[in-house]
C-alpha cells in the first residue's frame, strides 16, 4: 500500500467508484480492462497493509494531507476483560507502513473514529473519557479534539461540549475545509436510531446543530459520515431498508438547496456483511472503508476512477 499525496481539488461534480460512475445520471462505464498501481483490476478491493494495519480488529481510518501518516481504531481485549478501543498511528517510511503505535493522546479510555481536518491542524474523535477531571468515564460517547502544536505533536484532548455534545451518543466526526462539522447522534428529535447532523464553525465556535433532514436520514441508523473538503460530496453508512447487508455505504451530493437523495454504492463495495467508515484519500484516488464479517473488522481500499471533476 503506497502513501497518498494531497492534490487540492475544487468544486466536485462527479465521483466514480470502482467502475460505478456515481454522478447525477449514474452512468456505468466498464473499467474491466483497467488496473491500478498494483496491477489489480479496478473495482477489486484490497486489504490496507494486511497484517500491519488491517489485522481483523481495525476500523475507521483517516489520513494526514501529505499521505504519510494514518490514524485508525484498533480493538483490544486487555486483562480486565472488556473490549477496549484505542487510536493507533502509522507512518509511511522506506516504502512501507510502520508498525502502528498508540497515539499520544489515546490509550487510557475507549477512543474511536479519528478524523484529521483537511488543513491538518486538528484531529477529532469520539470517546467515553470523563467530561471533567476527577469524574468517572462517561456511559456515552462525546466528540473530542486535539490540536496540532508548534512541534507537530498533538495537544491534550478537549471535549467540544454543547451544542455539539449532548447527553446522548455524539460520534463519528468529520470536518470540511472551512471547519463545518458533520457527525452522527441519537439525540432526541431525529428520524431514526441515529441521524446525521452538521454544525458550522463561526468565530471559532460551533453553532447549533442541524439535522441533515429526511432526504438524507432514515428511520434506521445513519452514521460514519465523510465530507469532501469543499462540502460537495457526502459519504456515510446506513442500515436502511433496501441495502445489501447490515450496513452499506451511500453517497449524496450538495445541490445548492441541500442534499440529493442518497444512493447505495452497490455490490462493488457493499456486501452481505457490513461496510462503514468511508474515507477518501487526500489524493482523491482511493476509497478506504471498514468491512465487518465473521467476527472480524478489516480496513479495505479500492481504486476510485475519475474521482473529482471541476464544475464549469
Amino acid at each position: 500500500m503506497r502513501k497518498f499525496i494531497y492534490r487540492k481539488r475544487t468544486m466536485a461534480a462527479c465521483v466514480a467508484i470502482a467502475g460505478l460512475a456515481l454522478c447525477g445520471t449514474m452512468n456505468r462505464p466498464s473499467f474491466a480492462q483497467e488496473t491500478d498501481i498494483h496491477g489489480v483490476a479496478i473495482g477489486q478491493e484490497r486489504l490496507f497493509e494486511a497484517g500491519v494495519i488491517s489485522t481483523g480488529r481495525d476500523l475507521l481510518l483517516t489520513m494526514e494531507s501529505d499521505g504519510n501518516t494514518v490514524y485508525f481504531t484498533r480493538w483490544d481485549r486487555p486483562p480486565r476483560g472488556h473490549r477496549f478501543g484505542s487510536i493507533r498511528t502509522s507512518t509511511f517510511k522506506n516504502g512501507a507502513w510502520t508498525q502502528p503505535v498508540v497515539a499520544s493522546f489515546s490509550g487510557a479510555y475507549t477512543d474511536v473514529g479519528p478524523f484529521v481536518s483537511p488543513d491538518g491542524s486538528n484531529l477529532l474523535f469520539r470517546s467515553n473519557r470523563p467530561a471533567r477531571v476527577g469524574e468517572p468515564r462517561q456511559k456515552h460517547h462525546d466528540i473530542w479534539m486535539v490540536t496540532r502544536q508548534p512541534d507537530r505533536s498533538w495537544g491534550n484532548p478537549k471535549r467540544l461540549g454543547p451544542p455539539v455534545n449532548s447527553e446522548h451518543q455524539d460520534v463519528d466526526p468529520a470536518v470540511s475545509q472551512r471547519g463545518t462539522l458533520f457527525f452522527s447522534s441519537n439525540r432526541n428529535g431525529g428520524f431514526g436510531r441515529g441521524d446525521l447532523y452538521f454544525s458550522q464553525l463561526v468565530e471559532s465556535r460551533y453553532t447549533d446543530c442541524v439535522n441533515l433532514g429526511a432526504r438524507v436520514n432514515s428511520s434506521s441508523s445513519d452514521s460514519t459520515p465523510y465530507i469532501t473538503p469543499d462540502e460537495d460530496i457526502l459519504l456515510f453508512s446506513s442500515d436502511r431498508a433496501g441495502g445489501l447487508g447490515g450496513m452499506d455505504l451511500y453517497i449524496c451530493y450538495s445541490d445548492g438547496n441541500g442534499w440529493t437523495k442518497p444512493e447505495n454504492l452497490g455490490p462493488t463495495v457493499n456486501t452481505s456483511g457490513g461496510e462503514v467508515g468511508p474515507f477518501v484519500t487526500p489524493d482523491m484516488e482511493y476509497l478506504v472503508f471498514t468491512r465487518s464479517g465473521h467476527g472480524r473488522q478489516e480496513l479495505y481500499y479500492i481504486k476510485i476512477k475519475n474521482t473529482i471533476v471541476k464544475l464549469h
